[in-house]
């Protein structure tokens, strides 16, 4: 999940987001979005929950965009 965030307010969604219940992971990045994050859920409502229910909801939180793995490999 990539997060825009409002400027200034970078540390605090961050604190905010890395404290919701389905997120794994989360940074500060450089780049369009401030923050990405890793949400970790089952199905849709789970993922739903977590971007739309609560992340989103988040003040100081513009946008996001969700991505979906499809495949992954790691070493």
């Amino acid at each position: 999940m990539l997060i825009r965030v409002e400027a200034g307010k970078e540390n605090h969604v961050l604190d905010k987001v890395i404290a919701t219940p389905g997120i794994k992971r989360a940074a500060l990045v450089f780049g369009p979005y401030d923050i990405i994050a890793e949400v970790e859920a089952t199905t849709q409502d789970e993922l739903d929950r977590v971007v739309v229910g609560a992340v989103r909801k988040i003040d100081g939180v513009k946008d996001s965009l969700t991505l979906v793995i499809a495949e992954e490999k790691t070493k």
